[in-house]
């Protein structure tokens, strides 16, 4: 009964230590409370589930292989529910936390066999001191900042949670042959120092990697910006520039109505005003919208298809207030519009057309444009046939995501439609 009690406290207060620093590192999608809460639950199930197999199976090396399958596939599969970001990242992130976590476990094992005889107790406390560093470490480093900020890096992430993973199972099965072999002390403190080593040095260059990715998905996102922002220029100029003409020839206007007035030819002083209005309506820029982001970027692109000679029609109806903000609703529309007019460049009969309405509480968006051919799919997504390119599709699904959005990419002959559902 004693050594129930003191294999039990042993395993639950791991259990404990991953309430402590999951909640920690979890950037969770859905509150910092709920994250709490579901931690807590998992400790309360995992102690649940672990007390029977504890009491009926007396070979400590099965409970201490079936202890750590138990958590690696619960509270892994937990974090990648709970984590904001794409399932990648996410398992990268638990991956990374894993294989440290039982590089500690290993490390207090031996240290609790080397000074108290291999104790329970003496390896709980032990394992206090070293989680005590770790979350030290997780709490005041740079790691955890650092990594929340590739929340929004969307690429990338398949190659480092595969090499992670890899690195997670190589330390799982490490530690359990150590137990299972009954290895002297010492050699499983060296061999788990130089995995600990080898691993860590790998962790630094993907670390770097990922950093440069950001970086670069940064700065493909402050272009997106700084085209919107200056296709916004562009529109003020051009109204202020027919302001200044509108104020430096009304003198000339004012000055023949009060002719025609003092010479009561009324009906000359109506038919001028009337070519008047006719001429400030023609020559008025185009209005497509409410919301501001959208007209720029829709003036920009009529402006384009002009130049290019692509007929382009815009019926749409966008509000100016929506559950997306304008820099991350300028990656959406913005890169849809610009990937469907280069479609069209150079096809003899081009066409281009944008709707937009709002069924629902959502803002329902389809662009339209013609195309040569079949269109190269995969997994629904269409594929890009520019050297680097796809960048695009792949913030637009980042945006999406985050604000519980739907894309469709349909072809209907020499039609290809982009359609878009985003809650308002």
């Amino acid at each position: 009964m004693e050594n129930f009690f003191a294999l039990l406290f042993r395993f639950s207060f791991g259990l404990f230590c991953h309430i402590l620093l999951l909640s920690l590192i979890t950037n969770c999608r859905f509150g910092q409370r709920v994250c709490f809460a579901a931690w807590f639950g998992m400790f309360v199930l995992g102690t649940v589930l672990a007390a029977p197999l504890i009491w009926w199976e007396k070979n400590v090396n099965v409970i201490l292989v079936v202890e750590a399958l138990i958590t690696l596939i619960l509270y892994g599969g937990m974090y990648v529910f709970l984590a904001a970001g794409t399932p990648m990242r996410s398992l990268f992130a638990f991956s990374v936390y894993g294989t440290y976590f039982m590089f500690l476990l290993t490390f207090a094992s031996c240290f609790s066999q080397i000074f108290f005889g291999g104790s329970h107790y003496g390896t709980a406390g032990i394992r206090t001191v070293f989680m005590a560093l770790y979350w030290i470490v997780l709490r005041f480093g740079p790691f955890r900042d650092r990594f929340h900020e590739t929340e929004n890096l969307d690429m990338g992430w398949r190659s480092p949670a595969i090499f992670s993973c890899i690195s997670c199972t190589t330390v799982y099965i490490s530690a359990l042959s150590f137990s299972v072999w009954q290895a002297d002390v010492w050699i499983r403190l060296a061999v788990s120092g130089i995995l600990m080593i080898l691993i860590s040095s790998a962790y630094l260059v993907a670390a770097r990697v990922i950093s440069l990715m950001g970086r670069e998905q940064a700065a493909r996102e402050t272009e997106i910006q700084r085209k919107l922002l200056e296709s916004r220029l562009t529109a003020e100029r051009e109204f202020v520039a027919q302001a200044k003409a509108y104020r430096h020839d009304i003198r000339h206007h004012i000055a023949l109505l009060d002719d025609y007035i003092t010479r009561q030819e009324y009906a000359r002083a109506k038919d001028y005003l009337l070519q008047y209005q006719a001429q400030l309506d023609s020559a008025a820029l185009d209005s497509y919208c409410d919301n501001h982001v959208a007209d720029a970027l829709l003036r920009l692109t009529a402006r384009r298809c002009k130049e290019e000679g692509i007929p382009f029609s815009v019926q749409t109806a966008i509000p100016q207030e929506m559950s997306v903000n304008g820099p991350e609703f300028a990656i959406v529309l913005g890169n849809i519009l610009e990937n469907a007019r280069e479609a069209v460049q150079g096809l003899e009969n081009p066409q281009l057309s944008v709707a937009a309405w709002i069924r629902n509480g959502s803002l329902l968006i389809e662009v339209k444009n013609s195309v040569s051919g079949p269109v190269r799919m995969k997994d629904d997504w269409p594929v890009t046939t520019k050297p680097g390119g796809g960048q695009g599709l792949k913030s637009i699904r980042r945006v999406l995501d985050k604000y519980d959005g739907m894309i469709r990419f349909v072809q209907q002959e020499d039609l290809f439609f982009t359609q878009v559902v985003i809650p308002l």
